[in-house]
């Protein structure tokens, strides 16, 4: 979502050692500091985004961390809007692709509602 000072950032990361997925969302202002903060703070490997909801500034933000020396290179992977499952999808592709128990996919949908 998208205002002239703050944009609200919506994120996913896996944590495949752990076995755990985090969800959340921060508001950031036009300098995508939090943003910044979260990608050097999870360090991931990849980067899946969609172009077309990203702002010029998200996207700089994103490419900046890819090719900062101090950790692995990140991969940033662009997918088309209709690769990205809705967020009324989700829980059920995630269950259905057996990442979620039947009580995580509940919880999911009490959040979601």
């Amino acid at each position: 979502s998208q205002c002239r000072e703050h944009q609200v950032i919506c994120f996913a990361f896996l944590e495949a050692t752990a076995g755990k997925m985090y969800v959340g969302t921060l508001e950031d202002d036009l300098s995508r500091s939090g943003l910044s903060a979260l990608l050097a703070q999870v360090a991931p490997r990849e980067i899946l985004y969609c172009k077309d909801r990203l702002s010029a500034e998200s996207l700089k933000a994103l490419k900046g961390f890819s090719h900062r020396g101090s950790h692995q290179v990140t991969t940033l992977t662009y997918l088309r809007e209709d690769e990205f499952p809705s967020p009324v999808d989700a829980p059920l592709r995630l269950h259905r692709a057996g990442f979620l128990n039947p009580e995580d996919a509940r919880e999911l949908d009490a959040i979601k509602d």
